[in-house]
């Protein structure tokens, strides 16, 4: 009897140890939702869905087994930071998982946010871009940050907004240190590209704002920076 008690008991811490390890070791898997426009995306300049920087991060983690799960499908071409705002005020589905979003955002451990170049170059195309249209950006950036911020507390980086295809150095400047501000006053990190940006080995020809693959992979290398080491 005492030999088979030993053998209960043994047994016993064994599988509750088995269970304390696999707990841990999936409170160690990372969630990544990446939220935006095309940049998010990583649309090309042949108007098709490129590997984006969501996607070298979400491939580093998965090459070291920390990988959870990845959502993307609240990055969205042409999004408007307006129409961004808008599905998160109404809770909206995604169109892949049919999850509320904010549901989606409250899982992850890791939210990229790149939302505003498709944006504002959509708007220069047409119009001059003016304190106005800039304005109501930044007020519905603050709103999206402030609603995001209500519900969720962890690792929430901003991508900043670079200076091409019509949008000059010292306006992007000017918008990129209001939306630092905002980051800031909201808890989140801010990824400053606009250097990078300047590279044109960054670009596959001089007709698409949208960066390549070297572009993206360049962002991914200043955005993994910004993660805390217990993530990766």
């Amino acid at each position: 009897m005492k030999l088979k008690y030993k053998i209960f008991i043994i047994v016993f811490i064994g599988t509750i140890f088995t269970i304390f390890i696999s707990s841990k070791t999936m409170d160690q898997k990372v969630t990544v939702v990446a939220i935006g426009d095309g940049l998010s995306l990583g649309m090309t300049s042949y108007d098709m869905v490129g590997v984006s920087y969501n996607d070298y991060l979400t491939d580093d983690l998965e090459k070291k087994d920390v990988l959870q799960n990845f959502n993307n499908e609240y990055s969205i071409e042409h999004q408007t930071i307006e129409e961004l705002y808008m599905a998160l005020d109404k809770n909206e589905k995604g169109h892949k998982t049919s999850v509320a979003i904010k549901q989606t955002l409250a899982k992850a451990e890791v939210i990229t946010l790149g939302i505003g170049m498709d944006e504002f170059v959509d708007y220069s195309i047409k119009n001059k871009l003016n304190d106005e249209q800039i304005e109501k950006f930044l007020q519905y950036f603050n709103a999206v940050l402030k609603n995001i911020r209500s519900f969720y507390d962890k690792e929430l980086i901003v991508i900043s907004l670079y200076p091409i295809y019509g949008l000059d150095k010292n306006t992007i400047f000017s918008i990129n240190q209001r939306i630092l501000e905002i980051t800031h006053q909201n808890k989140a990190k801010f990824l400053d590209i606009t250097a990078l940006s300047l590279n044109p080995e960054y670009y596959a020809d001089g007709t698409s704002y949208y960066m390549n693959y070297k572009g993206h992979l360049a962002i991914y290398k200043q955005l993994i920076k910004l993660l805390p080491l217990n993530l990766i």
